[in-house]
């Protein structure tokens, strides 16, 4: 309690005002929820900054698509360790302890690499992200971005592209 600032509110006889009390303990406990996250090593880029003011990203508040805010909450909830992306029907599996099969040159396999510095995606990224590469914090602000459309567009397509690399070869 004392973590909180709330102690000048508790007496030997109780909590002296309540609602104050609680205040204090909720934007407390905001604060260290945000700042656990900005300092996660599951994902670089934090996902909603503005949570510790309880405001949605946003995303959620337009009127966007069902199907393109459940791919917007997965790409923000990505871990570099592992994760899984459901697009279009397939789930796309990403595992930061293997090598990515696309490119080959030794980068981690994880969604943050497909979209920021994947050299098979670079002419893609160029087109639809205005960019050939992107730093972690560049991928913060598009996954900040209100309208996400060159990003899912983007993600589409290296999807695609991703999943007929890694099939050649494959016998079906």
């Amino acid at each position: 309690m004392e973590d909180a600032g709330c102690a000048q509110f508790y007496t030997a006889g109780g909590i002296q005002d309540k609602s104050t009390f609680v205040k204090s303990l909720e934007t407390e406990a905001r604060r260290v929820d945000l700042e656990r996250a900005t300092g996660s090593s599951h994902n670089a880029a934090p996902r909603n900054v503005g949570s510790l003011e309880g405001l949605a990203a946003a995303y959620l508040e337009k009127e966007l698509p069902f199907f393109t805010k459940r791919a917007m909450a997965q790409l923000r909830l990505a871990g570099d360790r592992f994760c899984r992306i459901s697009w279009e029907g397939l789930t796309h599996k990403f595992s930061g302890t293997d090598a990515c099969q696309v490119c080959n040159l030794e980068s981690p396999d994880t969604l943050t690499h497909l979209i920021t510095e994947c050299a098979v995606f670079t002419a893609q990224r160029s087109r639809l992200l205005g960019r050939a590469t992107l730093s972690v914090e560049q991928l913060a602000v598009v996954l900040q971005l209100e309208e996400p459309t060159g990003l899912l567009k983007f993600l589409r397509t290296a999807l695609r592209l991703r999943l007929c690399a890694m099939s050649e070869g494959a016998i079906f």
